[in-house]
Parts: structure tokens; sequence; C-alpha cells
């Protein structure tokens, strides 16, 4: 049984015509899809790259961190043109079987034809755009000086971007192409800066003895990305449960709190919570009453259809252990904490409608045993907003008892509607396709903005060819999309390297 990926990514495109820009461009995807490159682990694909542009004899550097560098100049008659940067990351998303970290991957062709794909992550995003950057260097066509940067662990936080520390400092560099959307047809100019937050509030619990313990599990709420639909007046699962709980045990009185667990990733809005109750048997059926009566009450504050429809049940629990409950006092304390927590839409972009601009998501709440455990991410587009909101929320910790640990937060990209690169990109897809190219802004991360926090000087776009359910198992990108992303990006490159 084969460990690697040996399929030929050529080949089975062997019915379409490809230029040979585009036979490049599969070929170098092909070989990457070989090499295991999971977050952290770009090593393999790093030496790779290197290799290629040691036996180009093309100038290069890598950072501390691992992040590299390579320049060619313009060529003849555009060597004194502004520089273009174009930029993707190394790593991918590794999941399903046979382990893609461990295996690589193996590309092939849907049904359709018009798809490539595999039964784990492809590792399209980023692979297409590195196998751009490679196929681009050896283009013929005229051009002004170039820099391409590929990035390390892109996919946990940014962090090689963020790690960036070359020697050489992009004096001569004016414009950024990132090389790592997902919808082909869309120009994104603007993307959010973000930070995490991880409290610890320390709880005093006490033994429970002739208790039953239950557990209240809401289930049904929306959820989805923080970057994606924090505007949308979706439910937070740890607000609710809070909420919950506060109603249960603060006004009514009813149980004692062993646990609130919610919450899986810092970037997700939790769509479901549990808490485990102790209470006398006797009060079972009070316990029943009360939690149907909330129900109704947060079906009918629910903005969309699905969680008008949430679910809060409960059920009994055959205890494996010992258990405590947190003290009245202890309890009724950790909830106002997480009560007082921002959460969702702080702000709307004033120059983009319908964008936001600041917000953060109380993403995971997990009680251990140092105490209870919370976990955010705050986003802004705007990074004194960004700071100003975190600093917030580390007094209301503070002011609770709860220990602060905050990373350091990575700059937002705020929109540049006079950026060249808008109208010579928006041209050019109109000549290329005959349509408009739509302009779009997002409230996720994108490494445009931490590149630009470090080189100024750059004005920044990002592009992309189509690709679907990335971080999934059965990823895919479109491939005649990868054909007008190629050819996008090099009229962009032509057009902005011809003397003026």
């Amino acid at each position: 049984m084969t460990t690697r990926s040996e399929l030929n990514v050529v080949e089975m495109l062997e019915s379409t015509e490809l230029e040979p820009g585009l036979e490049r461009l599969w070929g170098h995807f092909a070989d990457i899809a070989k090499i295991p490159r999971d977050s952290g682990h770009e090593n393999e694909i790093a030496s790779h790259i290197i290799l290629f542009a040691q036996e180009r004899e093309l100038s290069h550097e890598v950072d501390e961190y691992g992040n590299i560098l390579i320049e060619i100049p313009g060529t003849k008659g555009h060597e004194s043109t502004p520089g273009i940067v174009l930029q993707a990351h190394l790593d991918m998303v590794c999941l399903g079987k046979p382990d893609p970290g461990i295996h690589g991957v193996r590309p092939r062709i849907d049904g359709s034809g018009e798809w490539m794909t595999a039964d784990t992550t492809l590792g399209a995003d980023n692979g297409i755009g590195v196998a751009a950057i490679l196929a681009l260097i050896d283009e013929s066509i005229p051009h002004g000086p170039l820099a391409f940067i590929l990035t390390r662990t892109e996919e946990t936080g940014l962090v090689g971007a963020r790690r960036m520390a070359f020697a050489n400092k992009l004096d001569t560099y004016k414009y950024l192409v990132n090389l790592d959307s997902e919808d082909e047809g869309e120009l994104t100019i603007s993307s959010a800066g973000a930070g995490d937050t991880a409290l610890l509030l320390p709880v005093v619990l006490e033994p429970i003895s002739d208790k039953k313990i239950v557990s209240i599990q809401l289930r049904n709420l929306m959820g989805g990305h923080s970057g994606v639909v924090i505007g949308e007046g979706r439910l937070n699962g740890i607000k609710v449960m809070t909420s919950v709980l506060r109603d249960l045990l603060d006004k009514q009185g009813i149980g004692s709190l062993i646990s609130i667990n919610s919450g899986e990733k810092r970037n997700a809005i939790p769509s479901s919570a549990e808490a485990l109750l102790a209470l006398k048997p006797q009060d079972i059926e009070t316990l029943r009453s009360a939690v149907l009566d909330i129900r109704e009450n947060l079906r009918g504050q629910a903005l969309h259809p699905q969680e008008k429809a949430l679910e809060l049940t409960i059920s009994d629990v055959h205890p494996t252990g010992d258990h405590q409950a947190m003290t009245r006092e202890s309890a009724t304390h950790m909830l106002s904490l997480l009560s007082s927590l921002p959460d969702g839409l702080m702000k709307w972009s004033e120059d983009v409608p319908g964008l936001p601009q600041t917000s953060t998501n109380l993403a995971i709440v997990k009680t251990a045993d140092q105490g209870v455990e919370i976990e955010m991410m705050s986003r802004s587009s705007v990074f004194d907003e960004l700071e100003a909101l975190r600093e917030k929320i580390a007094a209301v910790a503070t002011s609770h008892g709860a220990s602060v640990e905050q990373s350091e937060a990575y700059s937002g990209w705020p929109a540049d509607p006079k950026n060249p690169l808008i109208r010579i990109t928006s041209d050019e897809w109109k000549t290329l396709t005959g349509c408009e190219i739509k302009i779009v802004t997002t409230h996720g991360g994108l490494e445009c903005g931490v590149i630009t926090g470090k080189y100024p000087e750059l004005r920044a776009i990002s592009i992309g060819p189509t690709i679907k359910k990335a971080h999934e198992e059965g990823e895919m990108v479109h491939i005649a999309s990868v054909t007008r992303f190629y050819s996008l990006v090099k009229q962009i490159v032509s057009r902005m390297g011809s003397p003026s």
C-alpha cells in the first residue's frame, strides 16, 4: 500500500487543454499534495520550496520562524516599476483517513469532472496559491520586481505571519496580493485583526450528599464561524445556558451547580451547552416544569427560525465517582462573570454597510479541577478598538477575581478604496470574464492584516479560486476557476509591472 499520493494530477486533467503555465501549476500542486504539511509541521514542504529556489538560483531568505521570501528582478525595461509581493501559506488543515499529516493527499476528480477533491482534506487551501506562485516564477511574461512570501502555520492563528522577521525590509515593494481567498469573482479588500483571551476563575466546592444529579442540555442553536456570522444575532450557547442557570439557581433556588461546559473552538459560536446540577429528588418535577417554561421563553426571544426550535432538556446522570458542587455563592459569582463578559457584535463599520467592525466571541467554558476556564476571541479591523475591547474583557474578569492571559493581537486590514490594485484587478477580471468583480470585505482574519502591519507601505488585496468545504473531509477546488484565477494573477503582475 502506498503511503503518499502517486496520482498524476496533470494526467487526470488530460481532457482539458492546459497552457504551459497551468500545466506547471497543476504539476506543482501534485508535488505539494504528496507532502504532509500539517500546521506546525512544514519542514518538508519548506525544504521543497527552498530547493526550487536554489535550482533556479533565485535570491531567497528564510527567517527564524521558517517563513520563506523569494525575489526575482523585473524584466528588461520594467526594473524600476513598483514591486509586487505575492503571498500564500504552506500549511493545511489535515483531516480524514489516511491522515494527510502523515501520508499526504490523494487528489481525484469528482464524477462531474468539474472539481478536484479528495476523501480527506485536499489542501487546496492554500496549496493552489503556493502552486500558482511556483508556476508564476517560471513564466516569461513582462513584470516588475516580484517577491514571493510563503508563510508557515497560518491555519492555527496566522503564526508564521505574526512571527515574520525578514532581514529584507521590502522597501521597493508597494503592493501585496494574497492568494488565499476561496471564491472566484470576489476581490477582498479588508479583514479583521484578532486576539485571544483565556480566563480562569477559581470556585469553592462543597460535598454532595443524598442528592440526585441531572444534566441540563441545550441543543439546536445555529453556531457558526465568528468571523462570518457574528452580526446575524445568533444565540451563543454559553450566554443562553448562563441565563438558564441564573434563573434556576438564583431566582428559583433550584439545585446546586456542579459544572458548565460549552464550545469547542475559539472562532466558533457555541451551538450547544451542558450543565450538571445536584438537587433533592423531590425537586425533580419542579425543575422539569421550570425548564419547560424557560425553553418557551427562549424560543420566543430567538431571531432565527432554527433557534425558535432550540432544545432544552434534562436527563438523569449516573455518577461514576464522587461529585462536588459549587457553593451557592461561588456559582452565583461565576455566572455573574459569564453574564458580564461582552459577546457578539460591538460595532458596525461606518465605511462598509453590513460589515462588522468590532466583535467578540465568548467561545469556550469548561469546568476543570482548578476552576472554570473561559476562552474568548475578539476581532476588529481597527486595532485600537480591538485593544480597548480586550482591556474591557480583562477588567471585567479581574473584577470577578479571575486570572487573565491574552495572546498578542494581530492587526486588522482596513479597506483602502483608492488602492490601484482594486481598479486594475476589476478591469482585468472584466476583460477576462465579461463580468464585474464583486468587491468584498471580511470580518475573518487574513494574513494581509499582519503583513501590512509589518510593512505599512504595502497596499493589499486577496483573491483565489473557488474552494468548497475548506477544513473538511471532501474539500474541493473548482478546476475551471483555477484557470481563471491563474490568468488573473498573471494579468495583474503584467499590468502592474508596465512602466507608466
